[in-house]
């Protein structure tokens, strides 16, 4: 397939996607309307140099724009979130979630053959194609474009951080994605972690420059636009309890057995091995090290939702290329199609939150099966190698 065969068939796949995803029952009504309204409106207070965590502003504003939602959405991501969503608040809130809907999906694509020429080198073909299809229709995906989330970016932003500062290029630029990272650190803590401890190992200055330098200016733009911001989010942040929610996380399922508060950061108590993780790891190849730091966050994680399963994908394309190792991967191929459908089906049949709890277990002893498997395989052909040549 020639590689201009090969654009046309992505681009009109990514149009029947597009369909898709506005047509799903479970997409909440209109794209859009779901999560990212919480930023659009909060972004648009900012903009106006309003308190962006005034509930009674936000009620007001959503309400305004969408007021068949009949509850207020607020905006949970650390403060500094609300100015990187400044562009969105420049126009209506209808512009404004079709052109986040479409960036999304854009994002992922990208993020999907960014990851696969990480893993496996190659810019065109078939593995490319696959790799970008898989990003978009993995199911934590699909809810993350009907949501309207921000974790898309979040992901574009971790492969970027990390290849980057693991190569030692561009430092100063993977220092500032780290700090997009954290707009989730309930979920990204390890990869944080360890990219905090592997700049300080290996005295990466620019990446805690660029970090630093990133942070502070985001934060005096939101001091600029509305400086009551610290008190305003704390009392906001202290009114609602984030832990009474039972999401599909380790802190999770432990606050399910036993509601005592601390007991859901208990996850949180791995980053102590981040210096351990950095030695044992420091030989591997970056993707694989990226995908057990999402993985691990993901799973182990106080508090976070099936979308941001979509932080899985690393370890999805990694299995994916792994395939042609493999002589044989049906065990590997049942487990991939188990992680697209049975979550796939389950939104259709909208199943509650906390029941994705499995997917990133599946997804973590799947991925150490079948990187056992490789390395077994690849041990198998180095020692057959005498034997072909005597």
């Amino acid at each position: 397939m020639t590689v201009r065969r090969q654009m046309v068939l992505l681009a009109a796949l990514s149009a029947v996607l597009l369909v898709v995803m506005i047509g799903l029952p479970w997409a909440a009504g209109t794209v859009g309307k779901g999560d990212f309204i919480g930023y659009w409106s909060a972004s648009r207070l900012l903009l106006e140099r309003r308190d962006p965590f005034d509930a009674d502003a936000l009620w007001a504003l959503q309400y305004a724009t969408y007021p068949e939602r009949g509850y207020l959405i607020y905006t949970w991501n650390p403060p500094w979130a609300l100015v990187v969503l400044l562009p969105v608040a420049l126009v209506p809130f209808h512009v404004a979630a079709k052109l986040w809907l479409i960036a999304n999906l854009l994002v992922l694509a990208g993020a999907g053959g960014w990851l696969w020429f990480q893993v496996s080198g190659e810019r065109y073909g078939r593995g490319l194609i696959i790799a970008v299809i898989a990003s978009v229709l993995f199911p934590p995906s699909l809810a993350a474009l009907a949501a309207g989330q921000i974790v898309p970016w979040v992901l574009a932003a971790a492969i970027a951080g990390f290849f980057n500062q693991w190569q030692g290029r561009r430092l100063a630029y993977a220092g500032a994605a780290m700090v997009v990272v954290a707009l989730k650190p309930h979920v990204t803590f390890l990869l944080l972690a360890f990219s905090g401890w592997h700049s300080l190992r290996h005295r990466q200055g620019r990446f805690i420059l660029g970090a630093a330098a990133t942070l502070l200016g985001l934060l005096v733009a939101l001091t600029l636009l509305y400086p009551g911001w610290p008190a305003s989010y704390s009392n906001n942040l202290l009114g609602h309890s984030l832990i009474q929610w039972q999401t599909p996380t380790l802190g999770g399922a432990l606050y399910s057995l036993w509601p005592v508060g601390w007991i859901r950061y208990v996850g949180l108590l791995s980053m102590l091995a981040v210096p351990w993780l950095a030695r044992l790891w420091e030989k591997k190849d970056a993707p694989s090290v990226l995908s057990k730091l999402l993985l691990l966050s993901v799973a182990l994680a106080p508090f976070g939702w099936s979308f941001d399963q979509v932080l899985l994908l690393p370890a999805i394309l990694q299995m994916i290329f792994w395939r042609r190792v493999l002589a044989r991967s049906t065990w590997l191929n049942l487990g991939l199609a188990a992680l697209y459908v049975v979550p796939f089906a389950m939104r259709l049949s909208q199943f509650d939150e906390f029941s994705f709890v499995w997917v990133p277990w599946l997804t973590i002893g799947l991925y150490m099966w079948t990187a056992r498997s490789v390395e077994s395989a690849r041990l198998r052909e180095i020692s057959a190698v005498p034997e072909n040549a005597a």
